[in-house]
């Protein structure tokens, strides 16, 4: 038979060139991309050894019988090894391609195994070709099964895209799709047309379209600097988590980029940034260098020895200038480097990490080097679970609680008011600090959820126990935080959780630190102005311990002010501060606005206080916060209710 080759021909050159492309960039190191290279040489090999089988079957009668027997044995071996690596390859985009399911993987390779070895003994079966005494190829009676076999896996490639779809992204499973409907499209036409060889070209088709697709190196490379990305930082952090394979990781974050930017331009800035990029990749051995967001980059080694090399080289090549353009530029690398992640469960934990670890751990500053440590470690693993608790909290509305401090009023000498603090219990770590929480809850954008969580809290004490009605409260104050005011609807998500509970507004005074007086001036006005109308009040909350602008403060509408105890009580050698408390007082009572002293803690202090005549009193003096019932238990004995 005289065989059309032309087309695999070309076929080959092309993949040789998509091979190269492929190589030329160092290939990013995950399971996706390893069993890619190898498909890649395998089609190379398929695609070469069909060209080769066909020129040595039109010759058989002037060659040895073997050469027949082993191209052709050769050739289809890889052809089902492909289709084998197919199926692998899906699974793995699926996500599925895992040792619990060793059992299903196994079941689904004896097959391909089988035919293997029978491939290996066709010379002795003749099952599936052999060369008769004229010389000729013959097709054996189990030739046809090898295109049911290749068709077998091809119909558990669409099985698994198809079951797993939601673990794909769209680009991968209309990729693998396609891929399937080439091959079986040439089979076919292979099946039916044995003289055109068409196999290789689909094969080559397929491929390149994965390339373009979802294998293309360079969508793992960071475009300025030419590192790996962020998204390639995920992906091999998720690998290497799985695969409880120990690694280093060294986190830099470069200074003085902005100081270049602003005297040179941002292409000069540019250039720089690709330098510092070249500088860390260029160790490559048991190195991976990622780009993880602006001027922070990420190094992760595989052993100690790379791992100390790396952090030599990165202290050495920031001593010295950097050259750009004849100029000489300093830059500082502030680092903190990890010795141990075999504690991490996600790559999620990780990007926490290393951002705990510049925020919080910067003791040293700028261009300092820190290791960290188990201590550390441990700090900042509590960080990351208090997150994760506030999170599930929030989801399955569990663990927030309300306790309320009671707030004297001297006029009428009774409880007429209270705070609502809140309170996070966990059911592993216990009782959570505000003060620990509530920093975390900003820093993670959760805490609109918690303060509405509060709110709803506030609302259904109100609901329950009637304060105005029975016991006397006329108010409930409640802490918002700083961020809240940066939501541009959080008037009407507020009002909207007390008009629910059909709570009258006027008894909710919303508390707001003299920070976000000043921070968010503008915002907080228009948000004050909008509440203030549907009956909201508000409050300045711990004025004493900022340096608010009283100007702002003063034009915005509040109805009472919170002076912080440290104004009560001065330091040794601070005495004239009392004199700035007095004044103070005096100045926010003649601009009409309602006194609350915080923070009172003994007889003294609240005699003070009460001779300067300020409208109400809180403190541990007058009572602890205490939990709704408690509170109200105590409500009901001291104002003899």
């Amino acid at each position: 038979m005289q065989y059309v080759v032309e087309f695999e021909i070309c076929a080959l050159v092309f993949l040789l060139i998509l091979t190269q492309q492929f190589f030329e960039k160092r290939p990013f190191p995950n399971m996706a991309n390893k069993l890619f290279g190898f498909i890649l040489v395998c089609a190379i090999a398929d695609l070469a050894l069909d060209i080769i089988s066909a020129f040595t079957i039109e010759k058989a009668a002037f060659l040895p019988i073997w050469v027949n027997l082993v191209t052709n044995a050769a050739f289809y071996s890889l052809q089902l090894i492909f289709s084998v690596l197919a199926m692998i390859y899906a699974m793995l985009m699926a996500g599925i391609f895992k040792a619990k399911n060793a059992v299903i993987i196994v079941l689904l390779l004896l097959p391909g195994i089988v035919f293997e070895i029978m491939l290996l003994l066709n010379p002795l079966t003749n099952l599936f070709f052999y060369i008769d005494a004229s010389m000729n190829y013959i097709h054996g009676p189990w030739f046809k099964y090898l295109y049911y076999i290749v068709a077998f896996y091809m119909s558990f490639i669409f099985i698994f895209i198809n079951i797993y779809r939601r673990k794909l992204q769209e680009n991968q499973y209309k990729t693998i799709f396609i891929f399937i409907i080439i091959i079986a499209i040439a089979i076919m036409f292979q099946f039916y047309n044995p003289r055109y060889l068409l196999t290789g070209v689909a094969i080559a088709l397929a491929i390149t379209t994965m390339y373009f697709t979802i294998q293309n190196p360079k969508d793992m490379l960071d475009v300025m600097t030419g590192v790996f990305n962020y998204e390639a930082m995920l992906i091999f952090l998720k690998d290497k988590l799985e695969e409880k394979k120990q690694f280093q990781l060294i986190a830099i974050d470069i200074g003085g980029m902005r100081r270049i930017n602003n005297l040179f331009g941002m292409v000069i800035g540019n250039q720089v940034m690709i330098k510092v990029g070249d500088f860390l990749f260029s160790e490559k051995e048991n190195t991976w260098v990622f780009r993880m967001v602006g001027t922070r980059f990420v190094i992760i080694t595989y052993d100690q020895a790379t791992y100390q090399k790396m952090l030599s080289k990165i202290e050495e090549g920031f001593k010295i200038p950097w050259e750009m353009n004849g100029m000489e530029l300093m830059l500082s690398a502030t680092v903190r480097h990890f010795p141990r992640t075999d504690y991490f469960k996600k790559p999620e934990d990780v990007i926490n990490l290393i951002d705990m670890s510049f925020f919080d751990l910067g003791s040293g500053g700028l261009g300092s080097t820190e290791e960290i440590k188990s201590h550390l470690m441990l700090n900042i693993q509590r960080r990351v679970a208090i997150e994760t608790a506030l999170k599930e909290a929030l989801e399955n509305q569990k663990g927030y609680s309300l306790y309320f401090q009671p707030i004297y009023s001297v006029k009428e000498k009774r409880i007429v008011s209270a705070e609502a603090l809140l309170r996070f219990s966990h059911p592993v770590m216990g009782d959570i600090s505000p003060a620990e929480f509530i920093p975390i809850a900003e820093e993670k954008g959760l805490i609109l959820r918690i303060d509405e969580t509060v709110i709803n809290l506030a609302c259904q004490f109100i609901k329950k126990y009637q304060p105005q009605k029975e016991l006397g409260i006329k108010s409930l104050q409640i802490n918002l935080s700083a961020a809240d005011f940066l939501y541009q609807h959080l008037p009407e998500r507020l009002r909207s959780i007390v008009e629910k509970h059909g709570v009258d507004p006027s008894g909710i005074i919303f508390e707001v630190t003299e920070t976000a007086a000043i921070d968010s001036y503008n915002v907080l006005a228009k948000c004050m102005n909008d509440l203030i109308e549907k009956g909201f009040r508000f409050a300045l909350d711990d004025f004493g311990t900022g340096y608010a602008n009283i100007a702002q403060v003063v034009n915005l509408p509040f109805f009472a002010v919170k002076l912080d105890r440290s104004l009560l009580v001065p330091e040794i050698g601070k005495e004239n501060i009392s004199i700035v408390f007095e004044d103070t007082l005096r100045m926010f009572r003649r601009l009409g606005l309602v006194i609350v002293v915080e923070g009172v803690e003994n007889n003294n202090q609240a005699g003070i206080v009460i001779k300067l005549e300020a409208d109400y009193v809180q403190g541990f003096f007058y009572a602890n916060p205490m939990p709704a019932e408690e509170f109200v238990a105590f409500i009901q004995k001291q104002n003899k209710l």
